[in-house]
């Protein structure tokens, strides 16, 4: 293999090594630039491979840098002066924060910058450790290290980042080796091609190995919460979406983090997914896999509703960093933005992009609920399929739990009365109370639905969402659970819309059931909350809020039912919704006046980049010492006694008290300095004066013998 081609793979390869420390900074602080550092990654190890001086490389790197800020943070926009401006006095406000550890001023901008300044530093050890020593094997163990923490202590997976670092650097270890080899040893184009066709295939059939091995439980507990509660790091359970329900229970922590914003008409309850098949201790994630494409501007593929409004509205989403997943109202009709095309699992209804997704927009149709409609659905026609998948229950299920339904509808003359009695029984019968501080766990051996109704009484919208849908199956009516957003807190106008800020205490789930001619209805059970959707009554002609439904249903329909909440009983829920909403809002109003705080692992970035460049400063501090005192030189900046003693501190070897000058640069060995001390003794003891320019020439030659590598110094 020829030495071009070798040094050509080996750049390659550093690229995509080094590319591994920027897919964790680029997701976990959601900048999302990773194409545009692997470019500068790719600029700054092709300065080093090439040999460009440090006076040639540094300005580049700096221009490098100032390119990418202008184009990312200041619009593409570099002429401008003022930019400029800005940009110094962001680095120097960041640097000031971080010595007073001051979080709240330390912007992305600075992030940023940091983030690039650490790359520049490691292309230029990698290619120091590749092109002078031969050696990758520090940078490939640096490299695992810092993935391996980040996938352990953070959300992002890196699992299989590790597999490529791993193949990345064997090959480069074999490079190098090859390197090191040279041509005596693989001095034919037929043994070069067997040793290198032979390593590929050994990496191949590892890797093939590996993969199709089975992999087993471990053995041991997971130590990783130990080591985060050793750590002083939060492991409790905190509000937000989660796509794992298969154990629902215990409390949950806020958590006032802004997740996105709606610019919209009115208010939605935002989808995320449904799940069908409960367990008894949640619901259980769906087996397929299969999905299906679909572009921006196609029909949106999940259908809820049969019946919808003519006037179409649109809705903005904007998340706060790039998402995985797409929310969804009812009635959405499509979905627009560039990030598609999108992926729709028809076993939950989850839409996602191909990648991550920003920001996009929905056309939306507000779907018909018609009461009058629904009371008069024909359930006879669904089919035993439809019918058996939607009231789905497990075997274990206590029967009180059936018996509790048929008493609360007993006396309801169509579906649609029954499903609004147990609503009302779980929202306004004042017997269940709303917390997630004090929620409890499922003990082992009871139902998730039982403990809740019967026990505990306590729960958040997991529970009563679960109790409603398990309740409306055990009397036959299709039921599912359905996740996502509330429509969250307003938080400014646009015109005529609203802009809503949902965060993930906004995070909420709800039953939803089906109503032959109108589709999947949503529910609210959940005591405190209230539902968006607007239902219609047809026979009135007359259209409410769904939550003002449930009011004056228990006013006029059912005044006298044994469920009903008396109105000492109203009263006290009245109080209790007014509590609670003053605590939200004292906690909100609390969580804002925070000052921001940056996310501990950006300290320990910064922190292991402060370490990396004090680590280089203090291995190269001799040559960069060498480098100054050479530039004094040309310069004429030192008197001739003042060099001297300069070079003396530079020398490598020590000179003992007891040794003159002469003897110790006889010792030494370098013909250049044993002249410059006979001329220094002359100037110290005869006092003649000698002008720096006359002797710079034997400084310069020292100073080259100092920087060449020992083994090639002569004497």
């Amino acid at each position: 293999m020829g030495r071009k081609i070798l040094k050509f793979l080996l750049y390659v390869l550093a690229i995509l090594l080094i590319s591994e420390w920027v897919f964790p900074f680029s997701y976990l602080t959601e900048t999302g630039y990773s194409i545009w550092m692997v470019a500068f990654i790719a600029l700054s190890l092709g300065s080093f491979f090439i040999g460009l001086r440090f006076y040639y490389s540094i300005p580049l790197h700096l221009l490098a840098i100032a390119l990418l800020m202008g184009i990312l943070f200041n619009g593409g926009n570099l002429v401008v002066p003022s930019f400029y401006a800005k940009l110094t006095g962001t680095a120097i406000k960041g640097i000031g924060s971080l010595f007073q550890l001051d979080a709240t001023k330390i912007g992305d901008e600075f992030i940023f910058m940091t983030f690039l300044i650490a790359l520049w530093l490691l292309a230029y050890i990698t290619a120091y450790s590749l092109l002078k020593k031969g050696r990758i094997l520090s940078i490939l163990a640096l490299t695992v290290i810092y993935i391996a923490v980040i996938n352990t202590f953070t959300d992002y997976k890196g699992e299989l980042a590790l597999v490529r670092t791993v193949v990345i650097g064997f090959i480069l270890l074999h490079l190098t080796l090859t390197a090191r080899l040279g041509a005596s040893q693989l001095d034919s184009p037929k043994r070069s091609l067997v040793y290198h066709t032979s390593l590929l295939a050994v990496l191949a059939i590892m890797i093939g190995i590996a993969l199709s091995l089975p992999v087993h439980k471990p053995i041991w507990n997971d130590p990783v919460p130990y080591i985060k509660q050793a750590l002083g790091m939060d492991t409790t359970r905190t509000v937000g979406y989660s796509e794992d329900d298969t154990e629902l229970g215990g409390a949950l922590d806020a958590d006032y983090s802004e997740v996105f914003q709606v610019t919209s008409k009115r208010p939605h309850y935002w989808r995320v997914e449904s799940k069908r098949t409960y367990t008894g201790k949640g619901w259980a994630s769906p087996s397929s896999t299969d999905m299906e494409s679909f572009a921006s501007s196609d029909e949106f593929p999940v259908n809820l509703n049969e019946n919808y409004v003519k006037q179409a509205e649109q809705a903005t989403i904007r998340f706060t960093a790039s998402n995985d997943y797409l929310v969804y109202a009812y009635g959405t009709q499509n979905v627009e933005s560039a990030a598609g095309p999108f992926r729709y699992a028809a076993s939950n209804e989850k839409v996602t992009p191909q990648g991550s997704i920003k920001k996009y927009a929905l056309e939306i149709r507000t779907p018909i609920y018609d009461i009058r409609k629904m009371k008069e659905a024909p359930f006879a026609s669904l089919s035993d399929e439809f019918t058996e998948r939607y009231t789905q229950l497990p075997n274990g299920l206590p029967k009180r739990v059936k018996s509790l339904a048929n008493r609360l509808t007993e006396k309801e003359s169509n579906t649609y009365e029954k499903v609004k009695a147990i609503e009302r029984y779980l929202s306004f019968s004042g017997k269940f109370r709303y917390s997630t501080e004090d929620a409890e766990e499922t003990k082992r051996g009871a139902d998730y639905v039982d403990q809740f109704l019967f026990e505990t009484k306590v729960g958040y919208c997991d529970n009563f969402s679960t109790s409603m849908i398990v309740m409306l199956r055990s009397l036959g009516i299709p039921a599912r659970f359905a996740k996502g957003f509330t429509s969250g807190d307003e938080a400014g106008k646009d015109g005529a819309n609203t802009i809503y800020k949902v965060q993930n205490n906004n995070a909420h789930s709800w039953p939803e059931v089906y109503f032959p001619g109108t589709g999947w209805v949503p529910f609210e059970p959940t005591a405190t909350f209230q539902n968006p959707e607007a239902f219609t009554n047809t026979a009135g002609d007359q259209r409410s809020d769904a939550n003002m439904n449930n009011q004056a249903e228990n006013r006029a329909d059912t005044p006298a039912k044994q469920d009903q909440p008396t109105q000492n009983e109203d009263r006290s829920q009245k109080q209790q919704e007014s509590k609670a909403k003053q605590e939200s809002a004292k906690q909100e109003t609390t969580s804002q006046a925070k000052a921001f705080q940056l996310p501990s692992f950006v300290y320990w970035i910064l922190g292991g980049v402060a370490v990396l460049l004090l680590a280089f400063l203090i291995a190269k501090r001799k040559a960069l010492l060498l480098r100054y005192f050479r530039w004094q030189i040309e310069h004429d900046k030192l008197s001739f006694d003042k060099a001297y003693r300069r070079l003396l501190k530079l020398l490598a070897e020590t000179r003992n008290p007891s040794e003159t000058l002469a003897d110790f640069a006889t010792r030494i060995e370098i013909p250049a300095f044993t002249e410059l001390t006979r001329q220094y003794e002359a100037h110290l003891y005869g006092g003649k004066a000698i002008p720096i320019k006359q002797v710079a020439p034997a400084f310069l030659a020292i100073i080259q013998v100092l920087q060449a590598p020992k083994k090639r110094r002569k004497p």
